[in-house]
């Protein structure tokens, strides 16, 4: 949340605030039974892509290395409370809500904890989840664009090997 889970998250605020990249930018883990993926996505313009990855990862390896705020671990506590209510009002999020139970082998008593348990998260916790869990020296990069355009910059950040993959679209 604190990377890019909420509007007032660092890269919401250094891509769409501080440069004008981008009307939003997230990220999130994808829950699974066993470790899955963690993703960053937000749609720029072919002459912002590389000025662009080069701000989503110095964010990255930021949080990564240097742990989250007190400041912004209370921000995404408070967040995550206020707005768990809000992800129960259908039955499709119910649903969706026992599935995880089950899924990942939840206690009944899970979602009842839910609030409690995230208000108790502490920056120091927060901090040792990020270095634990996020890794930019692994991160792959996909970007979809005008590669004639976006190739060299990205190339330049010398950030490992550049391939290009072209696709003709029918109409």
């Amino acid at each position: 949340m604190v990377l890019g889970g909420t509007f007032t998250s660092r890269l919401n605020l250094n891509l769409r605030e501080k440069n004008g990249f981008t009307y939003g930018v997230r990220s999130r883990f994808a829950f699974r039974s066993q470790p899955g993926p963690f993703e960053i996505s937000t749609a720029v313009g072919n002459d912002v892509t590389a000025r662009a990855v080069a701000e989503i990862l110095s964010e990255l390896e930021g949080l990564a290395r240097h742990g989250p705020t007190d400041e912004e671990v209370a921000a995404a506590r408070d967040f995550a409370a206020g707005i768990f209510g809000l992800q129960l009002e259908t039955a499709g999020q119910i649903a969706s809500r026992v599935t995880q139970l089950v899924v990942h082998g939840l206690p009944d008593t899970y979602f009842h904890e839910y609030r409690d348990s995230f208000r108790q998260v502490s920056t120091e916790a927060a901090g040792e989840a990020a270095r634990r869990h996020m890794r930019p020296d692994d991160a792959q990069i996909v970007v979809v664009g005008d590669a004639d355009v976006i190739g060299p910059p990205l190339r330049a950040l010398e950030l490992g090997p550049v391939e290009v993959t072209s696709m003709q679209l029918e109409a």
